[in-house]
């Protein structure tokens, strides 16, 4: 499913040539658009297929382009697109609406095979103690994202956006989204960078409960 969705999702968003007209590729571009159908991508604040570019772009699987719509996204629903310096705190994060999150969450991991996605660094951070400031349980939870290199908090590197792997195969589980340093955000606090998840992490568990919930 995964060669097969790729390939042909790809062709019809490029419009670059045709998908033959005999019965297996009409069967197969049918189990994409079905596929496509179950989709979420409503928006609490601004309602139904805000979140239709991102499918688009995870559905390529254009990895780049879609931490920088994630981004972009995220930061219009806070209402921050139109600051010089956007700014990431615990407050913003944890009046996210949990449906956009949610949301988000659900398509990177749908389109990533469970490989990325808010929800799978979760799992990864709490794997590590659920660190809330930059000690070795940070940077040994970011090395195993390859958010940063080995060699210690201070002998190893931080890794900027544009040194990521947008590459399914070869970045680690849970490389992606990055997008609180990547594409607009701002610094906010001298912590931004675990604020981000030490906030984010509790807000899904919140968003998870309130969707179970009968």
């Amino acid at each position: 499913m995964h060669h097969l969705f790729t390939s042909i999702y790809k062709q019809s968003l490029k419009g670059k040539g045709e998908i033959n007209s005999n019965k297996q590729d009409k069967g197969d571009l049918h189990l994409v658009i079905q596929h496509q159908q179950e989709d979420d991508l409503s928006s609490e604040r601004f309602g139904a297929n805000y979140y239709a570019k991102l499918r688009d772009l995870l559905a390529a699987q254009d990895w780049k382009a879609a931490d920088q719509e994630t981004a972009k996204r995220m930061l219009e629903v806070m209402d921050q697109q139109d600051r010089v310096v956007s700014i990431l705190d615990s407050g913003n994060v944890e009046k996210f609406p949990c449906l956009d999150l949610l949301n988000i969450d659900k398509l990177w991991v749908k389109y990533s095979f469970g490989k990325f996605g808010f929800s799978i660094q979760k799992e990864i951070w709490e794997s590590y103690g659920s660190p809330t400031s930059t000690n070795k349980d940070w940077t040994n939870f970011c090395c195993a994202i390859g958010w940063h290199t080995r060699g210690g908090f201070l002998g190893g590197k931080w890794l900027s956006c544009s040194q990521l792997t947008f590459d399914l195969v070869k970045a680690p589980m849970g490389h992606l989204p990055r997008v609180f340093d990547s594409w607009g955000w701002g610094y906010g606090t001298l912590n931004w960078k675990w604020v981000y998840l030490s906030s984010l992490g509790p807000r899904l568990t919140i968003c998870n409960r309130q969707v179970i919930r009968p």
